[in-house]
């Protein structure tokens, strides 16, 4: 296995009334910011991104890959690479904690398939949360004989979707790890193909804002894992956000309100 640095340097709502968005102090990012491993017969290459190699972002503490070109040892190769890790930010400048990535990979002279992890967003919440994770893509026959894309999981067997998405822990080194947290959601078709020579397909789908998450939501992650035919491409972008679930001002006054007058009945 060859390993290469490069050297490159929303909003949810709510889903009641009462719910607003509150400010996330202390969020991090873990190192590496991300990885690609891309494996087929010509072998098995990974491409690592330190933090220390990222770039600020628009808003306070996020940071930003990016990267036009990305060719592997094996054949395959990225291009229009953006991962985007953003800290949730103060209600005077509101927008969610969001993990977004962009991207098209490019295929081997054999079956490639790809794992692509990002970082743990460290968001430590003791309150409930709201989430939600989506996954759009679009793959490109290449050669004129046709292009499949199948989800798989850490053991190489089909899966349900290809952006895995989890919380309160990391997927770790290891691209073939089980995943070590919680899954949130699981976004993407199982498989897309079409045998129109030249031809595309898309597919994907969206996660929506479930029940609030019980508190203890510690950190947030995600993870593409996908095979793709010889010579083809697939791009697309992928997104896992959450927010911080607490009452709004007027539905806390409600609650206090209704807190006085069950005293009141007491006595």
């Amino acid at each position: 296995m060859s390993t290469k640095f490069t050297m490159s340097a929303a909003a949810i709502g709510s889903s009641a009334a009462v719910l607003i968005l509150a400010s996330t102090a202390g969020a991090s990012i873990s190192d590496p910011f991300l990885t690609i491993t891309a494996i087929n017969s010509a072998g098995t290459d990974t491409f690592i991104v330190p933090l220390g190699l990222t770039t600020p972002g628009a808003n306070p503490g996020s940071r930003v890959y990016s990267n036009g070109n990305i060719p592997l040892s094996n054949g395959a190769a990225f291009t229009q690479l953006t991962l985007l890790i953003d800290p949730q930010g103060p209600n005077a400048t509101p927008h969610d904690n969001t993990i977004a990535l962009t991207f098209t990979a490019w295929a081997g002279a054999s079956v490639t398939t790809f794992i692509i992890t990002t970082a743990n967003l460290d968001v430590s919440f003791p309150e409930p949360v709201l989430a939600r994770a989506s996954s759009n893509f679009t793959a490109t026959d290449q050669n004129g004989d046709g292009v499949t894309v199948t989800s798989i999981d850490a053991a190489g067997n089909a899966a349900a979707g290809w952006w895995r998405t989890q919380y309160n822990g990391g997927y770790g080194p290891n691209p073939n790890a089980t995943p070590g947290g919680t899954q949130y959601a699981l976004n993407g078709a199982a498989t897309i193909s079409t045998f129109s020579p030249f031809g595309t397909i898309s597919g994907g789908n969206n996660t929506g804002i479930l029940s609030p998450i019980p508190p203890g939501w510690l950190d947030m992650s995600g993870q593409l894992r996908f095979t793709l035919t010889p010579g083809d491409s697939v791009g697309g972008t992928s997104t896992f956000i959450s927010s911080i679930a607490i009452p709004a001002p007027g539905a806390a006054v409600v609650l206090a309100l209704g807190g006085i007058a069950a005293g009141r009945r007491r006595r």
